[in-house]
């Protein structure tokens, strides 16, 4: 896959993620959530999957997100960064 065409999809996913229906639907987090995942926010202070499984769906007022300057790194031949 091309690393544009991977791009696109990531910023698709990722911008899906911002949206209230979206963080308000379980399954769909559940989705697109790796059983891993693991978010670091800017206090320093980790999430999990479970967390924000938990968490997102019960929040009565999600933040408006603004995301830009995507970038992907090919680290080898099936692993990618965003």
């Amino acid at each position: 896959m091309e690393n544009l065409s991977l791009l696109a999809i990531i910023r698709e996913l990722e911008c899906e993620l911002h949206q209230p229906e979206c963080r308000r639907d379980r399954e769909r987090l559940a989705q697109l959530l790796a059983p891993d995942f693991m978010e670091f926010g800017r206090s320093g202070a980790t999430y999990t999957r479970d967390y924000e499984l938990m968490s997102l769906p019960s929040d009565p007022e999600p933040p408006q997100i603004h995301a830009q300057d995507f970038a992907v790194n090919q680290l080898s031949d099936s692993i990618f960064q965003s």
